[in-house]
């Protein structure tokens, strides 16, 4: 399996809901949602951890913390008494937790590509480049076959767990990988009632490749499914088309988030009309 630093696979993670934040040392980024307790039975010392690394991830991904540190800082020197600052440390918390469960997915259990994964990438482009580094860029766009098909023949129900069983397939394809030391990898959903699915690798020229290669030799399972008209129960094979697509030697002027959005929706329409691969 693959190593990954805390910070090379975001946001890959688990649809949240009112639950402890934990790290993960195989699915980074750092948060996973694991089934231990609600905020409001936390003991203090969790809260006072849990907040620390709440804003340290935030930090890491290039997000505006000052308040919180500042928070943070008073606290340490005495300036805000425990019960205060627990109190509004448990309201930052919920508040995070519930903000985060409305940019994921609870079929798939991916984050959706909303401008905030947008940003992240962004972000993590910029720091790469700010290293003295020239990242490249790649992508898959995955786009379910059939999908449309079995919500006909067989309901939305069912067919929602055709987009369960890819969820947990790209993320074992990404833990089975390896990846350039250096690369940070993103995957999502590209929307909320679509069926098309995004990997963003920066800094790996070949991950779009061996991507997609190890997508070609897997075995895709079927799904039982029991039809509508016949009322019998099917074998639903389920399985992607995809694109890949690559931006190299971005230039120290031009703009990588415009890049960005025209490969993307490059990739989008080949996976949609021509020139994609059938799985």
């Amino acid at each position: 399996m693959a190593e990954f630093t805390s910070e090379q696979l975001s946001p890959l993670r688990a649809p949240i809901g009112a639950t402890l934040l934990e790290k993960s040392h195989s699915i980074p980024p750092a948060f996973i949602a694991t089934p231990l307790k609600d905020v409001e039975s936390m003991e203090m010392g969790e809260i006072k951890n849990l907040y620390a690394k709440i804003v340290d991830e935030r930090r890491k991904q290039g997000l505006d913390v000052g308040n919180e540190e500042l928070m943070m800082s008073a606290f340490i020197q005495g300036e805000i008494e425990e019960p205060s600052y627990i109190l509004q440390a448990s309201t930052y918390i919920t508040q995070f937790i519930e903000n985060e469960s409305k940019l994921f997915d609870s079929l798939s259990g991916l984050a959706f590509y909303t401008t905030e994964m947008r940003a992240r990438v962004i972000n993590a482009f910029s720091r790469m480049r700010a290293k003295g580094e020239v990242p490249s860029a790649s992508f898959v766009v995955g786009d379910i076959n059939r999908l449309k098909k079995m919500n006909i023949m067989y309901s939305k129900q069912q067919a929602n767990r055709a987009i369960e069983v890819i969820g947990d397939v790209l993320r074992t394809v990404i833990e089975e990988e390896l990846f350039s030391p250096d690369a940070e990898i993103f995957l999502g959903r590209m929307k909320q009632t679509g069926d098309e699915f995004i990997i963003i690798i920066l800094g790996d020229d070949e991950a779009a490749k061996k991507i997609t290669k190890r997508l070609k030799q897997r075995k895709w399972p079927t799904v039982p499914m029991r039809n509508q008209k016949t009322t019998r129960m099917d074998a639903v094979p389920v399985s992607l088309r995809i694109q890949e697509e690559t931006i190299d030697n971005v230039l120290p002027d031009q703009d990588f988030g415009v890049l960005l959005n025209e490969t993307i929706e490059k990739a989008e329409k080949e996976v949609d009309l021509t020139g994609h691969t059938r799985i």
